[in-house]
């Protein structure tokens, strides 16, 4: 990704809207938010290494490879295979859920810690005065000090330390890097953020004021979050980082806008890319349907149709764009769906008192996720508070998981299989974290999804019974019945009186609920 960073800042910018505006405008299921995922990123960041070592051109490769994934796509749409969805239960959608939300919750630490870094804390301030800032040359011999690059921090500015850096010097000493109360006021806004956000989360329990302005507040939590503390790092006026988004519209590096697929060398290497991209197609149709999948649950109480194909079919489009201007990849990102559908849900609004609001469906539309994009490239907003709110999703979102309350379904089954089906998840949760964190073998992260989908297909099938798995997963559909879907009988009718439990819904293929969305 900083490699891309370094190529490509300005146009990423620009075209991350492009493709949000278009998936928000054509997808099957716009709810779903795209973004650069962490699965897609470790996978470029593993074919940068590779063309480090081996001499070649990295965006020129990875032009080829996104290039043969697209195509690879458009042939998955052609012969159906999103329906292989039907094999991804529950067993594979937390456990790849948990792995983001983690993913996320780490990384926000992990670059809150970067500011550090940039602006350490100073525990003994007489150290400062100490350590003037210098602009060093150094050579294999000597170090040359070049007095016109004395930076005091009187007269400390940015332009100096940009000259120095471009005459290939190296800047040293704490008055380069002082920064009063950067940091630690970093830490307030990182956490501030998140407590507000989790908080009016919360506020739409309370018993303040009414209904409606509870649901209100409840749903823009995030903003007035990001709104509040914007405003509290431009009222203190210190100099905490904020996004960097650049003032000039081109490629940071000399190069073309659009690449050139025919300027790869050696020529076989855009025939050896077909491989490389076969495991990067399996990777974007297994990351794609299962945040698809996620969002599309029977308790979201989804109205319209699901659109697996049609969704498959515009990231197959993307991926050509994106590899043609050379921007990063971009499908659909779980966590940010998941708080995307957490932003559009409906309560009742008239309940007896004493019962909690009832979970009445989504607001099923397409305008959020099109200003979302829209309103990509503010730079006023400090980054710890963009990383509260990344603690925010990663933490909201693993709520979601099935725990363990007094539900009926779990006194259909003994503890010790409760347990023992949550084991055999956490197993698989650790080895997808481990395969996706040592670079060595994180190019096998799709297959290792592939793999959780064979376990849960064959071997969990021979230690739970069929009772066990409808209660604790989903039943999988049989292999015949998911290459060729029997249709209903034609003399099957169901009016508004006919009841359905959850289990026998998920039992019914694809057709029978939309027969019976239409008649209901």
């Amino acid at each position: 990704m900083e490699k891309l960073k370094e190529l490509n800042n300005p146009l990423d910018n620009i075209c991350i809207i492009l493709c949000g505006v278009i998936y928000a405008l054509f997808s099957g299921q716009p709810l779903c938010v795209l973004s650069a995922t962490g699965p897609c990123l470790v996978f470029e960041v593993i074919m940068d290494v590779l063309c480090r070592k081996q001499g070649f051109d990295f965006l020129l490769i990875r032009l080829w490879v996104g290039l043969w994934t697209g195509l690879m796509l458009i042939i998955f749409v052609a012969i159906d295979a999103s329906a292989f969805v039907a094999f991804i239960t529950r067993f594979t959608e937390e456990a790849f859920a948990t792995l983001i939300s983690l993913i996320f919750l780490v990384k926000a630490v992990e670059e809150l810690m970067e500011i550090s870094y940039d602006s350490p804390v100073v525990t003994s301030v007489q150290n400062i005065f100490t350590s003037p800032c210098y602009c060093k040359f150094y050579s294999n011999d000597s170090v040359t000090l070049h007095e016109p690059y004395l930076l005091p921090p009187s007269t400390l500015a940015n332009s100096s330390r940009e000259a120095c850096l471009f005459d290939g010097g190296v800047i040293e000493g704490m008055q380069c890097f002082y920064k009063p109360d950067v940091f630690m006021f970093s830490i307030i806004l990182f956490f501030a953020t998140f407590f507000i956000a989790f908080g009016l989360k919360l506020f739409r329990h309370s018993s303040f004021f009414s209904s409606k302005v509870r649901h209100v507040v409840a749903d823009f939590n995030v903003t007035i979050a990001i709104l509040l503390m914007t405003a509290a790092k431009w009222a203190v006026g210190t100099d905490v980082p904020c996004l960097e988004v650049p003032d000039k519209l081109n490629p940071t590096r000399e190069r073309d806008w659009i690449l050139n697929p025919l300027d790869v060398k050696p020529w076989w290497m855009a025939l050896a890319c077909f491989l490389p991209a076969c495991f990067f197609s399996i990777l974007i149709l297994m990351d794609q349907n299962i945040t698809s999948v996620i969002i599309n649950r029977p308790e979201n109480k989804l109205k319209k149709g699901y659109g697996y194909h049609l969704d498959l079919a515009v990231i197959a489009v993307l991926m050509f764009v994106c590899s043609i201007f050379g921007i990063p990849f971009y499908v659909a990102a779980t966590v940010i769906s998941l708080m995307h559908v957490e932003s559009l849900r409906i309560m009742s609004e008239t309940t007896a008192p004493g019962d909690a609001p009832q979970f009445l469906g989504l607001k099923e539309q397409r305008f959020t996720a099109l200003v979302a994009h829209l309103l990509i490239g503010l730079s006023l907003i400090p980054m710890p508070v963009l990383l509260g709110v990344f603690l925010y999703m990663g933490i909201v979102s693993l709520s979601g998981q099935q725990h363990q309350p007094d539900y009926t379904w779990l006194r259909q089954v003994q503890l010790k299989r409760v347990n023992l089906f949550t084991i055999i998840q956490i197993i698989c949760f650790l080895a997808l974290a481990v395969v996706e964190e040592i670079k060595v073998i994180s190019m096998a992260f799709p297959l290792m999804l592939l793999f959780m989908v064979a376990i849960r297909k064959v071997l969990l099938e021979k230690i739970f019974t069929s009772r066990e798995l409808m209660a604790l997963d989903d039943l999988l559909p049989p292999w015949k019945e998911l290459i060729r879907p029997k249709p209903l009988p034609k003399d099957a009718h169901f009016d508004s009186n006919t009841k359905f439990t959850e289990q026998e819904l998920q039992l019914l293929d694809e057709s029978a609920n939309d027969r019976l969305r239409e008649e209901s």
